[in-house]
């Protein structure tokens, strides 16, 4: 029996002097996991909440994560936490964790829009584009999308991913940019 991945966390500084920590697990195809709100790398590690997903990733990739800018164990005063910072993070992880190489991105709750704007601006460095997106146009429910291919390089087959809009990227960033602006309006 293969013994269960171990976390080594890790940390980096931001072009504008954020100090993120980030961790990796596993081996494999790189999996990167964009941060969703209220992070901390060693507390969902052992949460009833998130652990199962860790670990299970872990056990089939190379998966990466890391706690944003303002949560965990990052800095936490900051004084930007725009969406292009957000993405600018998204970058300095995948970068430090897999120089180089493409990547398959995860995106859940408001790391997709992150992982949608990573993936539009550095195509040749993602692999694949996974999310779990809460609510898309029009209120219409979506659930998990998959860009560019299922998730080849899981070690069985029944952990593939598939779903909509398809595989154009230009199309999902059309749909996010129409949800931010119908979210706008609502304000």
């Amino acid at each position: 029996m293969d013994k269960p991945a171990r976390q080594t966390v890790r940390y980096l500084h931001t072009v504008d002097g954020v100090h993120l920590a980030w961790a990796e697990a596993g081996s494999g195809p790189v999996w990167v996991k964009a941060a969703n709100w209220l992070t901390h790398l060693e507390y969902d590690w052992q949460s009833p909440v998130w652990r199962h997903w860790i670990r299970f990733l872990a056990d089939q990739f190379h998966f990466v994560r890391y706690d944003e800018r303002g949560c965990g164990l990052s800095d936490r005063i900051v004084s930007d936490v725009s969406h292009e910072h957000k993405v600018a993070d998204l970058e300095a992880v995948t970068d430090a964790a897999a120089p180089g190489a493409p990547v398959t991105l995860l995106g859940i709750s408001q790391g997709a829009p992150v992982c949608v704007d990573y993936a539009v601006r550095h195509p040749e460095r993602v692999s694949r584009l996974v999310g779990g997106l809460q609510t898309c146009h029009r209120g219409q429910r979506m659930g998990v999308f998959a860009e560019r291919g299922g998730a080849p390089g899981a070690k069985d087959d029944k952990h593939h991913v598939a779903g909509t809009p398809g595989d154009d990227l230009h199309a999902q960033r059309q749909l996010w940019l129409e949800h931010e602006r119908i979210g706008q309006k609502r304000k």
